[in-house]
């Protein structure tokens, strides 16, 4: 259990009548009043429940002590006491502490707690009074009498509510302010292009940053058994930029691919290059179908063969070495042009393969920032949600 200390300080006056004392102040020289040391008198028995530790102020010894029998102490006190704080709206959270003033021995009627004044009357004279750091606000004290009951005995309370309100603009600047502006980079950083190694060094960099804003939220942050939304904010946001960061990581292997012959498979080609790509409003078709088409290797040798074997005919026997040298001569340039078609095949074959790497990649990229997007968005929401509520 994660209890934290409040340290007030208080001017308390006590009121009763003593019974046992009375006299007539003529027959002692019109002396209505005496100022006489505690240790001689009765004092009530009064008791912080929530202090924590020995008041620390100069004691007072003297009680004032009128010809009725009606006594005073006044009494300065520093009061340590422990207040639970809720700080799930944390920088914009109030918080309400409470002090009960009572007996420890003595239970009801035996001794009978009232407040001398009102919660108006109090509130107005503590906030004349109040002094802070400037980290809190002071609001209102609210003042009730209700009995304590332990063991069938009821014990005389007097309950006095304190509530603060904390000034959230040093906690807006310092940390809110500052991580809102990594996130706006950590968002930009999306439309860096996938190809270019200088977005995962920008994400990781920004990251770093995001790590020592919490770590200055943690020394920021009492000790407490519940986490703020504050905190659950900038974890979700670290998180959300982490995952990312890998599918940054994840698309710039989808681009080495390129430089591999891997063929891009058939079932990424139909549900990221046609579904996905429709859902993300891609205006770009992605082409479906190889441009190109190889010819085989034996097909080629079987063609390279039937030139060599093809038959001349020879009508007239004079020109038969001219013929036999041009027909030498087509089956080589034709053979040489089915060589220049396989590299003008391989060619674009290999172009075909590097633009569906690179459609796939812009089709994950966009749905990386589409997601990271709208996680974003959800968890910015939800902390302002449960700030105003």
């Amino acid at each position: 259990m994660y209890i934290q200390s409040m340290i007030s300080y208080h001017w308390i006056v006590l009121h009763w009548k003593n019974e046992l004392i009375e006299w007539d102040p003529k027959n002692y020289c019109n002396i209505s009043k005496l100022y006489v040391t505690s240790d001689n008198f009765w004092l009530p028995d009064l008791y912080i429940y929530e202090m924590t530790e020995q008041n620390s102020q100069t004691r007072v010894n003297y009680v004032e002590v009128m010809n009725d029998g009606n006594c005073s102490l006044s009494v300065p006190l520093r009061v340590v006491s422990n207040c639970d704080l809720q700080l799930y709206k944390f920088p914009f959270d109030e918080q309400a502490c409470t002090l009960s003033f009572g007996p420890y021995l003595y239970p009801d009627p035996e001794i009978t707690m009232l407040p001398y004044s009102d919660s108006k009357k109090v509130t107005e004279k503590s906030r004349h009074f109040y002094s802070g750091k400037g980290d809190w606000k002071f609001l209102s004290i609210e003042v009730t009498n209700n009995p304590y009951n332990w063991n069938g005995v009821n014990y005389s309370r007097v309950y006095y509510e304190i509530s603060i309100k904390r000034s959230p603009i040093a906690y807006v600047i310092n940390l809110i302010l500052p991580a809102c502006l990594l996130l706006v980079l950590d968002i930009y950083s999306m439309f860096i292009k996938s190809s270019q190694e200088e977005r995962l060094g920008f994400k990781i960099t920004v990251i770093s940053g995001f790590i020592v804003l919490l770590l200055i939220l943690n020394d920021l942050l009492p000790d407490s058994g519940n986490m703020p939304a504050l905190g659950y904010f900038f974890c979700a946001s670290l998180g959300i930029m982490v995952v990312s960061s890998i599918g940054s990581i994840m698309i710039s292997h989808v681009l080495s691919q390129r430089s591999s012959s891997t063929d891009v498979p058939p079932w990424i080609k139909t549900w990221i290059l046609k579904y996905m790509a429709y859902i993300l409003c891609f205006k770009e078709k992605f082409h479906m179908e190889d441009i190109v088409s190889f010819v085989p290797a034996d097909n080629e040798y079987k063609i390279e063969k039937s030139l060599n074997e093809l038959p001349i005919r020879n009508e007239n026997t004079q020109s038969t070495t001219t013929h036999a040298l041009e027909v030498k001569m087509l089956k080589r340039i034709l053979i040489e042009i089915l060589k220049i078609r396989k590299e003008l095949l391989i060619f674009k074959k290999t172009n075909e393969n590097q633009s569906h790497w690179n459609s796939v990649a812009q089709v994950l990229d966009r749905l990386l920032l589409f997601l990271y997007l709208a996680a974003m968005g959800i968890t910015f929401t939800g902390t302002v949600i449960s700030w105003a509520t």
